[in-house]
């Protein structure tokens, strides 16, 4: 994951823990909206043991507009 997050902030000029926090919400999205890709999720985006919340990453909420 850490190259995909690299990726992320260089090219597009975010922190690199927002793109972290990123990736691990493609992720949850993929496997609640596609359950039986759960373990490929992962995979792809190695991700492995990562989470929200046990890696302590924070995502504030923003608005939308």
């Amino acid at each position: 994951m850490q190259t995909l997050a690299n990726k992320i902030t260089v090219y597009t000029g975010i922190e690199e823990e927002k793109a972290k926090a990123a990736l691990l919400i493609i992720a949850a999205h993929v496997k609640e909206k596609y359950p039986i890709l759960r373990g490929y999720a992962d995979l792809m985006l190695d991700i492995k043991e990562l989470s929200l919340e046990k890696d302590g990453i924070v995502i504030n909420k923003f608005d939308v507009n």
